[in-house]
């Protein structure tokens, strides 16, 4: 194998096949990026056996062939390399990078150990990636890393839309975005969040993303994403347990109080009375007309009291928080102000774009804490100065 790469594109085919390259390797050449040199193509190739990647990119190959060699390592050369081009040569035992005054010779993984990757299921539809991989980032937070059945990313498929939800039972959240597909279509399927989350860097930019989902949903199955450089797989989780959202989701209808913030300004308020919050205690928030008193701490020790302005509709409200959950909802809506739709101080809340909109693509519900200082009469005045 002999090929001359633009060092911009070798680093980015590295950077995007070593991310599913497995910490620990159930065997040695698991450990390895397999490289493939066609005529004017580079592919560089990963599986962890949840995850696959290849990612193309071109190149003047003089001399086509594959070899695979270990993958942190390459990782770390490439990360390194000066800016010039780069020149790849193998001989099956040895592969040798040069870039520049740099070169780097390394031994190779026997290839014909490495398994086949696997194939993608056939084509769905297209979504533009950016909002995908938006969406992705508003979603996964919110999925459990303690209880597997909720560890994973719901994404239900129609003809006009796409649904992402994910939820660790003291949060839902669920985003909807359009894609386009060639026929009816209508199929669910569940994602390991951090598997997506991390690939999902891989795509950003990618223009638009081509879905491959197995219409049955299986758990054996896999989801693939396909851009015009490369494919990502990502093995599907048993989504038979996944919580049935839309009986769960609060409705501004139903609200007793309406809250409308400025986003960033309530986010900060809660930045300010967390640094009084030891691990595991909540934000209390009355609302009223005058807008959002927030408060925290233990009169034993240090208290915290602060306010935002905000247009508060109907019943005043005490309501307390995990000031984590309620700052990943309001990072999560990204407009400029946010809506807040309450329904007591024991009932859920619901998150969402102050845009206008009476169908928002983004619903975020959060799990108020139930504390017996949340009831009207045991609840603090704030204090003024």
């Amino acid at each position: 194998m002999k090929l001359t790469i633009e060092r911009s594109s070798f680093g980015e085919a590295v950077a995007t096949a070593s991310r599913t390259v497995p910490q620990r390797p159930p065997m040695p050449v698991m450990a390895g990026i397999k490289m493939t040199a066609t005529d004017g193509v580079l592919t560089l190739a990963a599986w962890d056996y949840d995850n696959s990647t290849e990612h193309r990119a071109e190149a003047n190959v003089t001399e086509p062939g594959q070899v695979l060699v270990p993958g942190r390592l390459l990782t770390d050369i490439a990360k390194q390399l000066p800016a010039q081009a780069v020149t790849l040569t193998s001989d099956g035992v040895r592969a040798v990078i040069a870039c520049g005054a740099s070169r780097y010779t390394l031994h190779t993984l026997p290839l014909e150990e490495y398994p086949q990757l696997p194939s993608v299921p056939p084509q769905s539809g297209t979504v533009d990636a950016a909002e995908f991989a938006a969406a992705v980032a508003q979603v996964a937070p919110a999925a459990s890393r303690e209880i597997e059945f909720l560890a994973g990313v719901r994404i239900e498929a129609d003809e006009d839309h796409l649904v992402l939800a994910a939820t660790d039972r003291y949060r839902v959240v669920v985003r909807r975005l359009p894609w386009k597909c060639p026929s009816a279509f209508d199929a669910t399927v569940t994602v390991r969040a951090s598997d997506l989350h991390s690939l999902s860097k891989s795509f950003a930019g990618a223009g638009t993303l081509t879905l491959h989902m197995p219409a049955d949903g299986s758990g054996d199955g896999l989801l693939g994403i396909a851009t015009s450089s490369g494919t990502i797989t990502t093995r599907l989780l048993d989504g038979t347990r996944f919580p049935k959202w839309k009986t769960i989701m609060p409705t501004t209808e139903r609200a007793t109080t309406l809250v409308r913030a400025e986003r960033a300004a309530l986010m900060e308020a809660i930045g300010r009375v967390s640094l009084v919050l030891d691990r595991g205690k909540q934000v209390f928030l009355r609302c009223t007309s005058g807008g959002i008193d927030l408060s925290g701490g233990d009169s034993d020790d240090a208290q915290a009291h602060d306010h935002t302005n905000a247009v508060v509709e109907g019943e005043d409200t005490y309501i307390a928080f995990n000031p984590a959950f309620l700052t990943s909802a309001l990072q999560a809506t990204t407009t400029p102000e946010v809506s807040l739709a309450f329904q007591g101080p024991m009932r859920p809340a619901l998150v969402f774009p102050a845009d206008g909109s009476t169908d928002p693509d983004l619903r975020y519900v959060v799990m108020p804490v139930r504390t017996n200082e949340t009831t009207p009469d045991n609840a603090p005045q704030p204090k003024r100065s």
